[in-house]
This record gives C-alpha cells, structure tokens and sequence, in this order.
C-alpha cells in the first residue's frame, strides 16, 4: 500500500536530517521565512503520503514550533527512520496523531533517539490514559491486536 524506505532510490531525500529544516515552522518564537512557501508544503506533504504518513496542524517543543505528523494505518516499520530524520534534534519527543472519534483521539509521543513511545488517549484536551512502549513495532503490534478503540482497556 505505501513505499518502504528500503525498497525506493530516494533513501538520500530521508539522510543527514534534510527535511528537518521544512518540519520547522519557528524557532524561539521567530517565523522561518522559507517555510512559508505552499509549493514546498504541497511537495512535502505527496511525498509524506507514499510513506504513510501525513501533514497535520502543528506542535511547540523545548521553544521550536514543528509542523505536525498523523501515522496512517498499516504504516510501514520500514519506515520509522522517516520520523527519526524529520525531527533531527538530539534527545527531541515528537507527538504523531494517530486516529480521532466524536469524543477521543489516540496519538503518541515518540523518542527519536531511543525509540520509545508513549501511546495517550485524548478526550476534550486532557490526556486520559496512556501506555509506554520501547520501542514503535510494540507499540504497532498492540495497535494492530487491540484497534485503537479497545487499546486502552485493561
């Protein structure tokens, strides 16, 4: 259904960190200029598609504003090197959308160095459950046993 990084030629678009610089929309509070372009964001976001994964809305870390990600069903572990290079920053917890409902939303925060994940239940802006996992294919595989509706019955 999506590209794996390992099957494509354009595993050097996905090396040395070079999408970081389009994820950044701020630092310290300060637009970056280039990001504004729509044509870098509409390329952007087709290529995210071929590889599961999708633009949405925007996040604020350690004083950086980072565009935001959604991880689409059945995305590719093959894959995960995909998030590590578009958050390049040492120690730095991205959070992905997974999935939203009338009254909740699942999503995850994701350690790009170590590969941790915290899988959260979201209800009405408050986070009413979460999971640690170590690494994302765990975090997958209880995913793909439980669905995201019963994930957090224990």
């Amino acid at each position: 259904m999506y590209k794996k990084l390992t099957e494509e030629y354009e595993e050097q678009l996905f090396e040395n960190y070079n999408l970081t610089d389009l994820m950044l929309l701020k630092k310290k509070g300060r637009k970056i200029k280039f990001n504004e372009n729509p044509a870098l964001m509409i390329l952007l976001t087709q290529k995210l598609n071929e590889y599961g994964l999708s633009l949405f809305g925007q996040f604020e870390r350690n004083n950086l504003t980072f565009r935001g990600l959604i991880m689409r069903d059945n995305f590719p572990i093959e894959n995960e090197p995909i998030i590590k290079q578009l958050y390049g920053y040492v120690g730095f917890v991205t959070h992905i959308q997974l999935c939203g409902y009338d009254n909740f939303s699942v999503a995850f925060d994701y350690n790009v160095d170590s590969g941790k994940c915290e899988l959260q239940r979201h209800s009405y802006g408050t986070i009413t459950h979460r999971i640690n996992f170590d690494t994302l294919s765990e975090m997958l595989e209880h995913l793909t046993v439980n669905g995201y509706v019963n994930s957090f019955n224990f």
